[in-house]
């Protein structure tokens, strides 16, 4: 789950959390109609997957940084 304070965007969960800040943040900037949903933790999976295979970052195991 997300909530928006001010500025910052704070992520509560483990699933690809740093993609799934971005993806929010993404939406909100462009005005996307799914940005509520995406923030209150809802379909955000695909977007998250279509982000990461698209610019080729693998955030398993703390994108290689321990």
């Amino acid at each position: 789950m997300s909530t928006i304070k001010w500025s910052n965007v704070v992520v509560k969960t483990a699933f690809r959390s740093l993609a799934q800040a971005l993806i929010i943040a993404m939406a909100k900037v462009n005005g996307d109609p799914n940005y509520k949903s995406y923030r209150n933790g809802r379909g955000y999976i695909k977007p998250v997957q279509h982000l990461l295979s698209a610019s080729g970052v693998d955030l398993r195991n703390g994108g290689g940084f321990k």
